[in-house]
């Protein structure tokens, strides 16, 4: 049947070629089979190095973030620092409490000296209660006393002094300036810069306050630097809390938009609780995105993300009231291409892959060839060696011992074993006479052709067994009590019609004696009724030799 099925596949291929794969094709399959797996293994290890390498520069670039935004508070530290120890210095309480020419050229003066030791400062501003500019020195001017009045900006309406004017007086605040001509539009070549505001107080009062504005180009620069050096092509967002700036390595200037919607920056980056995973957003771009912020409160103007005391209790404050992310996007073939995953190398691996599997296949197939001969020899001597002790080596009949062992266990088990047996001893009448008139080779015959009438018209569980020497002993399914004496009767019949040819011309009859006996308990019946139906069978055999043989006997109990 399975060969019927193997050529069936092979139906429809040329003669020629079913010889050669037919008797292989059990090769074949294994080969396909270790070539799906190859490949299936090689896909999965190139997407586990790419997740790889994707985690790695997601680590690397936290650090580096981590760092870049250490540097940023730090920088705003050092400057708070100086707005802290200034605001305290008599020459600005002098000026607030009365503005005379010789004390404002006192505040200019050291107002300059402050901007020309510190290449981060681009202005510094004195603002009165109601956001009036009253004083500005900035980076490259002589003097402030010099600006005309309209040149003096009006803060009124700034949102960032309007959160100054909640400041309590030994705070500070650091907010990003949107950039003058940016108001919801998109500014490109935009100079990132971000005021620093206190309160100024003298005994008590607050007169004013004190404004400094920070160039934070050249340390947005050494953030791009080393948040960007190490990729082959990447974009940087840089969110805060007065809109997006954004950059590559190169050009080197800095793009500015109006910040997303805090839903909108929900939907982009949740809630903050946890960071986003890398994420491949298109065919080119990977993206990463760092939080920082995390625990802000959610519902005031003012949220400390970054404080640190000062003397007398002074803090810093940035204004901040929600998380703001740093997003990187980085070319996904420049990722690839630091794991050497080329479209050259796939192929090859692949090539090499189903090599392997080919010859994998191979190897398996000459080890199972070997293993199945070694099996099918194996089997072949313990069929030999059972055949051996199991079966009678002249008649090729059961022996007597294998005979008692498959009546005590075998056959009595199975439920289709027809309930009605029956047991035949039967023994060959004066079979010694022709061993001894026409030697043993004639003999031998003899017991062979005998033992071929005996098992005509055999059933599938019927067996016989040479009981010793010229004796035998059968066992008969399916037949009733009332027929054993007719199918003892029809074997001895047919045993004394058989000529026998004994050499030469010579031909001899031999007749049989049969003993008979039924198995009892029918459906019930084991190894015990079978062996009381042979004992049975044997007392009637004996009864049938005193009686002169060629006979059929039958003892009722």
């Amino acid at each position: 049947m399975k060969k019927m099925l193997r050529e069936r596949k092979f139906s429809g291929i040329r003669a020629s070629y079913k010889n050669y794969f037919i008797p292989r094709y059990k090769v074949w399959w294994l080969i396909v089979l270790l070539i799906f797996i190859s490949v299936a293994g090689i896909c999965t290890s190139w997407q586990y190095r790419i997740d790889t390498a994707v985690q790695i520069i997601n680590n690397h670039q936290q650090r580096l973030v981590d760092l870049t935004l250490s540097g940023v508070h730090t920088t705003a530290a050092e400057a708070v620092r100086h707005a802290s120890e200034l605001r305290d210095l008599p020459t600005i309480k002098q000026f607030l409490l009365q503005e005379t020419d010789n004390n404002k050229n006192d505040l200019q003066s050291l107002l300059s000296n402050a901007i020309d030791a510190h290449s981060t400062f681009d202005s510094i501003n004195i603002l009165d209660n109601a956001g009036m500019e009253i004083i500005r020195v900035s980076a490259g001017r002589e003097s402030a006393l010099t600006l005309p009045s309209r040149e003096f900006k009006d803060y009124t309406e700034d949102v960032i002094f309007s959160r100054a004017g909640k400041l309590l007086d030994n705070q500070f605040l650091v907010s990003p300036v949107i950039p003058l001509v940016g108001e919801g539009a998109l500014v490109t070549y935009a100079i990132p810069t971000y005021r620093i505001s206190t309160p100024l107080v003298v005994s008590g009062k607050r007169y004013g306050y004190l404004v400094y504005h920070l160039r934070h180009k050249t340390l947005f620069n050494r953030a791009k630097a080393i948040v960007l050096g190490d990729l082959p092509k990447a974009e940087l967002d840089v969110y805060t809390q007065g809109g997006v700036w954004s950059t590559q390595l190169t050009p080197s200037e800095w793009t500015w938009a109006p910040l997303p919607s805090e839903a909108m920056r929900r939907k982009m980056f949740g809630d903050g609780a946890v960071r986003p995973s890398p994420e491949r957003i298109s065919e080119q771009w990977m993206q990463f995105v760092y939080l920082y912020d995390r625990t802000a409160p959610q519902n005031t103007d003012i949220a400390a993300i970054y404080r640190r005391e000062f003397r007398d209790g002074q803090e810093l404050i940035s204004s901040v009231n929600a998380f703001v992310p740093v997003v990187l996007r980085v070319d996904y073939e420049g990722i690839l291409s630091t794991i050497r995953l080329s479209a050259r190398e796939r192929w090859v691996e692949l090539a090499a892959a189903v090599l392997a599997a080919i010859i994998c296949a191979w190897g398996i197939n000459w080890l199972w060839l070997k293993v199945s001969a070694w099996d099918s020899n194996r089997r072949r001597e313990e069929r030999e060696l059972k055949d051996i002790a199991n079966k009678d080596f002249l008649t090729d009949v059961m022996t007597r011992k294998a005979f008692l062992a498959y009546a005590a266990s075998d056959f009595i088990p199975s439920p289709a074993l027809p309930q009605a047996c029956t047991i035949l001893m039967l023994d060959l009448d004066f079979f010694k006479e022709i061993n001894d008139s026409y030697g043993h080779l004639a003999g031998d015959s003899v017991l062979k052709q005998m033992t071929e009438a005996f098992q005509i018209g055999f059933g599938e569980y019927d067996q016989i067994a040479r009981w010793g020497g010229d004796e035998f002993v059968l066992l008969l399914t399916n037949i009733e009590p009332s027929q054993i004496l007719a199918v003892a009767e029809r074997i001895r019949r047919r045993v004394i019609e058989i000529k026998h040819d004994v050499g030469g011309s010579v031909k001899v009859q031999v007749s049989v004696s049969i003993g008979a006996a039924s198995v009892r308990g029918g459906s019930a019946m084991d190894s015990v009724s079978v062996m009381d139906a042979i004992k049975c069978a044997d007392k009637a055999l004996y009864q049938a030799k005193r009686d002169g043989g060629n006979r059929v006997a039958m003892i009722s109990e």
